[in-house]
């Protein structure tokens, strides 16, 4: 059953499709790249009107349109696997703060604050800036806020220097490589494009 014919597009059957116009090469494979020639052919054809002319029309291979996709759905699942990594951060620093102010108002001893605060303690660690600038820059782009040198040290377990040299490297990189690449890929002129 084909999707135009689901109770979602109830109006469209192959008869009432608008036909505008259609052409014939002289040869039927003249429009087919050299890698489909004898080949077995799946393409997705992506085809702008106006009421009455052909404005363009794109063929591009699935698997190329798949791939593509892919990429974008990997780096989203990116985004959304630093946004819950801040919330298990923040999640962590909101309890040791309550630790610590229960032990400020005398709810915790001194050997109960120790304890409890030992959970929260993480060990830092040095990083080349060019392994923590594209997280910094992800979570630049991802949070409303901005989180402090101290913070971000805390988050990525790592020293102040190795931020302090991170932020610096930022300052010199107008856009990631990364990044750009994500932009490149989403647009469609990219995906008409082989790899």
């Amino acid at each position: 059953m084909s999707v135009l014919n689901t109770p979602m597009f109830p109006i469209f059957n192959s008869a009432s499709i608008p036909v505008i116009g259609t052409a014939k090469p002289a040869n039927q494979t003249d429009w087919l790249p050299a890698s489909f020639q004898g080949g077995e052919v799946d393409l997705i054809h992506r085809t702008i009107t106006n009421a009455s002319t052909v404005i363009s029309h794109a063929a591009l291979p699935t698997a190329h349109v798949h791939n593509k996709l892919l990429a974008w759905h990997d780096s989203l699942m990116a985004d959304v696997d630093a946004l819950v990594n801040v919330a298990v951060f923040q999640r962590k620093y909101i309890n040791y703060q309550a630790t610590y102010n229960a032990f400020l108002l005398g709810a915790l001893s001194e050997e109960e604050f120790e304890e409890e605060s030992d959970a929260h303690m993480v060990e830092e660690k040095q990083f080349p800036p060019e392994v923590l600038a594209p997280v910094l820059k992800r979570l630049e782009r991802l949070l409303p806020f901005d989180l402090n040198q101290r913070e971000l040290g805390e988050y990525l377990e790592a020293d102040q220097k190795s931020i302090q040299q991170a932020l610096e490297y930022l300052s010199h990189q107008p856009m990631l490589e990364s990044e750009d690449k994500l932009h490149k890929l989403i647009s469609f002129e990219n995906l008409q494009k082989p790899e």
